[in-house]
């Protein structure tokens, strides 16, 4: 039995790392210990997360006082 990445291309693959990276980041910013005050929204941890995996650093909230240790890592 192959698996299922042998039969896809490098593209693909890419893609769906990607997009992996980027909604696991997203629950992990939704989480009650990932924020100082009230959870953030969907929104703005998928913009969030989406900014750090492709690393260009811009942000819709304040990462130094919105996010506790956990949420900035």
């Amino acid at each position: 039995m192959k698996l299922a990445f042998s039969r896809m291309s490098p593209a693909q693959i890419l893609v769906l790392t990607f997009l992996g990276l980027i909604l696991t980041g997203t629950a992990l910013l939704m989480l009650p210990w990932a924020s100082t005050g009230a959870p953030v929204g969907f929104v703005d941890a998928l913009f969030t997360a989406t900014s750090a995996v492709c690393v260009t650093g811009l942000a819709v909230v304040d990462t130094g006082t919105r996010f506790t240790f956990f949420g900035q890592f």
